[in-house]
Order: C-alpha cells, then sequence, then structure tokens
C-alpha cells in the first residue's frame, strides 16, 4: 500500500552542549506537536505518533551546490584539452565534438551551456557540409535557451580559423558570428603565381554585404607564398581597424619528409625576400612601411619571413650532411660556425626595417620577425657584446638615423631614435611557427624620440 510522510510542522533542531560544560546554547524545549504521522491514501487510520524530539535526528538534508565560478574553469579546462587536437588539425569538428563535447551536454543545463561557450570560442572549420551543420546546431540550441533569458548563440564565437577557399562557399554564414574579433585564413591553397588573385577574391568576397567580419581586431594569414606589398595593400583596404596583423610563409616548407622534398619545398616559398625581391633590406623597409601606414589602429605586426640572406637557410644544411631532422635546421643555424658570419648583418637588417617601420607607423607597438639569429640571454646580468648592433648608414640612399645602444655613455645627449637591449614578454602572439624563433622589437614613444627595446631569448 502506498504510504507517504506528513509534516506536520518544520523540524529544527539545535545541538545540546556537552554536560558540565555550563551554560550556551541549549536544546529547544519539546513540543508535542513536532510529530510525523504515517498515514494512508485510503480513510483516515488512528496511528500511533512517533516522538522524535532527540536533537542529533535529521529531517531535512541540505545540498550543497558547486560555485558556477568553479564549474566553469572545470568545463573550460576540459574543452580547451579536448580541442588540442582540433587546432593540430589531427582531427575535425565533427569527431572532436562527438568524441568529447556530445557527451558533456547531456549532464545538466549549466554543463550543456559552458560547454557549447567554450567551444564556440574559437572555431575551426575544414570543409562546408561540417560548417553548415554546426551553425544548423547552433540555431537550435539558441532557440531552446531563448525562454530562460541565457545569453547564448552565435555571440559566443569569437574566433574563427578557415581555409582561404572556403569563404566563398560560407560566406552566408558570416552574417551570423556577429562577436567575431579574430581571424585566420590558411592559405595553402595559393601558389606564387595565383596568391594575389586569390587574395583579392577572399577580400572581394568579404567586402560583399555588411558583414561583422568588418569588426574583427586580430586577422592572421598562414602558409603564404609571399608576404609583399600587395597583399599589405589588400589587407588595408579590406581591415583598415585591426589592430593585430600576422603574416607568415614558413608553413609552406616541408620539414617532415626527405632532403629533396624540403629542397623543393624551398622553391615554392619566398621565405628570404632580400636580394631575391628587394635588393637591400631598405627598400623592403620603405615599402612595407608605405603599406602599413594605410593602417588605422594596428598596434602589433608579425612578418614570417627571414631577413637573413638565402644562403642561410638554402645552404645551411651543406654544413651539415649528417643531419636529417629538417624541423631543427633553423634552430641549428645560430650554433653553426659557417653561418656565424650573417648573424650581425642579419640583426642590423631587423633593426633597420623595425626603425623605419615603427616611424612610418604611429600607432604600432611591437613588430616581431622570424628569426634565426635571436638576442643571447644575459649572463650574470650583462646581456653579451654580440647582441649589440647599430644601423647600418653606409649606403647612400639608407635612412640616416642617429642610434646609441645601451653601452654606450648615458651622459651623451638623447638621440632622435635610441635602442635600448632589454628584456620583456609578448604573450599577444596568438600563433607562432613552430620553425623559428622571434626577433621581437618592443616600440616606445616620446616627444623627442622612439625607443626600441629588443626582446631577449628565454
Amino acid at each position: 500500500m502506498p504510504t507517504r510522510l506528513n509534516l506536520v510542522n518544520e523540524v529544527k533542531l539545535v545541538k545540546s552542549p556537552a554536560p558540565g560544560l555550563g551554560t550556551g546554547s541549549q536544546l529547544p524545549p519539546r513540543r508535542r506537536s513536532l510529530l510525523v504521522r504515517r498515514s494512508s491514501s485510503r480513510a483516515t487510520q488512528n496511528t500511533r505518533p512517533v516522538d522524535i524530539s532527540k536533537p542529533l535526528v535529521s529531517i531535512c538534508v541540505h545540498r550543497r551546490r558547486l560555485p558556477t565560478e568553479i564549474l566553469e574553469i572545470i568545463v573550460a579546462f576540459y574543452v580547451e584539452e579536448a580541442l588540442h587536437c582540433l587546432r593540430l588539425g589531427q582531427e575535425s569538428l565533427p569527431k572532436t565534438f562527438t568524441k568529447f563535447i556530445k557527451n558533456l551536454l547531456i549532464v545538466s543545463r549549466d554543463f550543456r551551456v559552458l560547454a557549447l561557450k567554450y567551444l564556440c570560442e574559437t572555431l575551426r572549420f575544414t570543409a562546408v557540409k561540417e560548417a553548415r551543420q554546426f551553425v544548423d546546431y547552433i540555431k537550435t540550441s539558441t532557440a531552446s535557451f531563448t525562454d530562460r533569458c541565457t545569453v547564448s548563440g552565435f555571440i559566443w564565437v569569437k574566433s574563427l580559423s578557415t581555409p582561404g577557399f572556403l569563404i566563398p562557399s560560407i560566406q552566408d554564414l558570416l552574417q551570423y558570428f556577429t562577436n567575431l574579433r579574430n581571424l585566420h585564413i590558411d592559405a595553402g591553397h595559393s601558389t606564387l603565381f595565383s596568391q594575389q588573385t586569390t587574395i583579392a577574391k577572399l577580400f572581394d568576397t568579404l567586402r560583399t554585404g555588411n558583414y561583422p567580419v568588418r569588426n574583427i581586431t586580430s586577422f592572421t594569414i598562414t602558409n603564404l607564398p609571399r608576404i609583399d606589398y600587395h597583399i599589405l595593400e589588400l589587407i588595408a583596404n579590406g581591415l583598415p581597424a585591426i589592430e593585430d596583423l600576422y603574416l607568415s610563409t614558413l608553413e609552406g616548407l616541408d620539414v617532415d619528409c626527405c632532403g629533396p622534398c624540403y629542397e623543393e619545398s624551398l622553391t615554392r616559398v619566398n621565405h628570404s625576400p632580400i636580394l631575391e625581391a628587394y635588393p637591400e633590406c631598405e627598400n623592403l623597409a620603405v615599402t612595407f612601411g608605405k603599406a602599413l601606414g594605410k593602417f588605422k589602429n594596428l598596434k602589433r605586426v608579425y612578418f614570417g619571413f627571414f631577413l637573413s640572406r638565402l644562403e642561410v637557410i638554402e645552404r645551411h644544411n651543406d654544413h651539415n650532411p649528417g643531419s636529417q631532422n629538417f624541423a631543427s635546421t633553423f634552430d641549428s643555424i645560430a650554433d653553426c660556425s659557417d653561418c656565424e658570419k650573417y648573424e650581425k648583418e642579419t640583426k642590423r637588417r631587423e633593426l633597420n626595417v623595425s626603425l623605419h617601420i615603427a616611424r612610418c607607423v604611429d600607432t604600432l607597438e611591437v613588430i616581431s620577425w622570424a628569426s634565426t639569429f635571436v638576442m643571447g640571454a644575459p649572463v650574470n646580468g650583462k646581456v653579451p657584446e654580440d647582441s649589440f648592433v647599430e644601423v647600418d648608414s653606409s649606403s647612400q640612399n639608407a635612412p640616416r638615423w642617429n642610434v646609441v645602444d645601451a653601452s654606450e655613455d648615458a651622459t651623451r645627449s638623447k638621440p632622435a631614435t635610441e635602442v635600448v637591449i632589454g628584456q620583456f614578454q609578448e604573450n599577444n602572439i596568438p600563433w607562432r611557427s613552430r620553425l623559428s624563433t622571434i626577433a621581437a622589437f618592443k616600440i616606445n614613444r616620446s616627444l623627442s624620440k622612439i625607443r626600441l627595446t629588443r626582446m631577449l631569448s628565454h
């Protein structure tokens, strides 16, 4: 027979003090009304009352709820680890969703909201089908949360990574990403001859309609065959308000196969434009400074190519014929005795170009280059002497910069440009090449001078 417990009055228990401890918290007086009667669903029957006046009897159990802040940290960490393979390109978005995220969505409503929030924060599409399936799923989820006053849906999407050829096919989906701030394009499908046409079509698509892509603040293009004035001009005309710009060509180098494949990839990528595309580094500085001057709010820029000579990269393996690990080629150049003669020349070029671009772009704060010769770490608090380089002003066409470094006497008059060898941490680069280190310059401006601080290697 089904039975139930009827609570006559709310029971509130207070633990009595131990005997002999004097005054203190006392057990409230007994109340005859604190009874729990057992009754049936049928006619009322005479039941025997049960006295529960003992102080250690518990009637109600209070459920403790995990704070939302802690739950959010746990879910964010789990989703971040689950998306690691997705960012590396080892698994697609549907496989990652089925393998890691799907079961998390059925735990509870809070888990569902948090999991979708961090899943949508950074999207990576590799095919048109998966992009449309994911957008349809987000539409359904948004509809189910609308009546619960929950901020959800496409507003969660802040970063998008996709191949360039996919943009025209999903241009109708871009209008949903109203909060998009970071856009990463993989240009691996283009070649040296088709790159300009391909990138031009890409920005024609982005300019079609009033898409929220115009509101992005960080733009990244990787796997470029070449970085030149035309690419910078297209980006400046299409996205003039961006704050961060990251361009790289080094992904086109095939370092995971054999020697012939690596040497062939060197011919498909313009990884060292000095002497190949520009006669001197001053020509590159003037060209890039003119293009970057069109950006209104540019603060950070990274160029993923080398300012060293072409033969430094292409002939280094001739010095180490026994080495077949081409991925470590760029790390070993700094320790190569035959390539050591190019070190100061490379550092001087990086300084020359950085100074000129800093003068052309008033809003620029950090400029970075892919480099094989990084600044040496300090020893006993002192920077190695080979870290100091001066601007090369021997050429007649070179800009006349008055440069002083940290090793000179501080009593000298302050120049128009000051180069200080210092140390700072640059964590704002969302993408870094696994093939090279970074030569970064932090730019500080005052009324009378520009101060560059070069990042030391760690």
